[in-house]
């Protein structure tokens, strides 16, 4: 059931959810610029909100609206559509060139805290997509709103990079 495809719509839906997520968090983020670069505990929460609401609300969203075969064994192909989308394209392919212009030496500490950071994402995105195919096929919206919250983890990330608790060159290898 992981084959691209047996569930190759489901992968362009889940490209159009995250775009669309993400889109939707930067128009608002560059709307009330001043307040989304200062750092305070109402600034980091409101990052965390606008995750917890629009990832898997947009997840949620193109499944509705497209509708695609489903059974439960493609909520975690979904999920791992989602992942995909953030981490190999958005955080790897567009940053690559970053990465190959820094010269930051091997850190151990570093190197662990980019895999936390990449395997939480992955079980976030995993869950948001599970949980959205979920919430369709029992046709209750509570599965969706269970996975919502933990979209809130941005807030620490907000809290990370405004606050520069970890210098930006070193923050530019975690994100990497």
């Amino acid at each position: 059931y992981w084959s691209l495809k047996k569930s190759k719509s489901l992968f362009g839906i889940a490209a159009a959810s995250y775009f669309t997520a993400i889109t939707a968090k930067e128009i608002t983020q560059l709307s009330f610029h001043s307040f989304f670069i200062t750092p305070s505990i109402p600034t980091y929460l409101s990052y965390g909100l606008l995750t917890a609401v629009l990832e898997p609300g947009f997840a949620y969203i193109y499944l509705v609206v497209f509708k695609p075969k489903l059974d439960i064994q493609l909520g975690l192909s979904y999920g791992v559509y989602l992942a995909f989308y953030e981490n190999a394209i958005l955080l790897g392919l567009l940053l690559f060139p970053d990465y190959l212009i820094l010269n930051i030496p091997f850190s151990l500490t570093l190197l662990i805290s980019h895999i936390m950071d990449r395997l939480s994402s992955l079980i976030l995105h995993l869950f948001w997509g599970f949980s959205s195919v979920l919430a369709i096929m029992k046709k209750d919206i509570k599965y969706l709103l269970i996975s919502m919250p933990y979209g809130m983890v941005d807030s620490l990330t907000a809290y990370i990079d405004l606050t520069r608790a970890i210098p930006p060159v070193l923050l530019s290898s975690i994100l990497l």
